[in-house]
């Protein structure tokens, strides 16, 4: 997925220092030393913490930037700031001016985003369907913490990762999936949430079906998966999130 110049962290609109230098083209360490700079000034718009991640995407093979890269997310008013303090050329005129345009917009349109989050968490249907799912996912993880004592007895070494690996079975066959986010359940629809409990029924029901008649846990994997995949063959799948030119941290 193309990365979006606004993130959602938190139900927070924010952008990051790596994106403002790709899309001005100026070196991360400049933009880092002019908030270190003015670090009190900033934080008169709100908190600011150094944030670290592997080096990926557009920083790869910039070998201006250490693997581990640290960097800052910034809010709107910690954006502007930024841009003021930044010696633009007149060459560069343009570029800045455009980037002001395409931020501004993307953050209003995050804004909107959270908005019409906030509305779907306060509707009576989608609090009701989420108590539900909770209740089913917690009868799932029940399941998959007896297979992997199920598994361990048979010989398993990495019988742990099982409550990845059958998670993982819904957001990759039912779902197209384009963001990397840990809480995806906050921004499904309550369609989306029933989706993801019919998944969570045929993975608990896989497990207890398979111990029951002894089956090897590998089998009981492959399984889950394939009935995972015949669900996906007869539902809508749709888009994670399902608003256009967002990521989500």
């Amino acid at each position: 997925m193309k990365e979006g110049l606004v993130l959602l962290k938190n139900n927070i609109a924010l952008t990051t220092t790596l994106i403002v230098s790709k899309e001005l083209e100026r070196p991360h360490k400049t933009i880092i030393k002019i908030i270190n700079d003015y670090m009190k000034q900033f934080e008169q718009f709100g908190s600011i913490k150094y944030h670290n991640c592997k080096k990926q995407g557009h920083f790869e093979n910039d070998t201006t930037i250490s693997n581990n890269v640290n960097f800052y997310y910034l809010n709107e008013e910690h954006l502007t700031f930024l841009i003021m303090m930044l010696r633009v050329k007149k060459n560069e005129n343009d570029k800045v001016l455009n980037f002001k345009i395409k931020i501004t917009r993307a953050f209003s349109q995050m804004k909107n985003i959270i908005t019409e989050l906030k509305l779907n968490h306060s509707d009576e249907e989608w609090k009701k369907i989420r108590e539900e799912s909770k209740k089913i996912r917690l009868e799932e993880t029940n399941q998959i913490k007896n297979l992997v004592e199920y598994a361990k007895k048979n010989g398993s070494n990495n019988a742990e990762k099982y409550y990845t690996h059958y998670s993982n079975l819904i957001w990759k066959y039912l779902f197209d999936v384009r963001i990397n986010y840990k809480n995806k359940i906050d921004i499904l629809s309550p369609n989306q949430l029933h989706t993801v409990m019919q998944g969570e029924h045929i993975i608990k029901n896989c497990i207890a079906e398979g111990i029951e008649n002894n089956i090897d846990y590998h089998k009981i994997y492959d399984n889950t998966r394939d009935k995972i995949k015949l669900l996906a063959s007869l539902i809508e799948i749709t888009r994670i999130p399902q608003f256009e030119q967002v990521s989500m941290l």
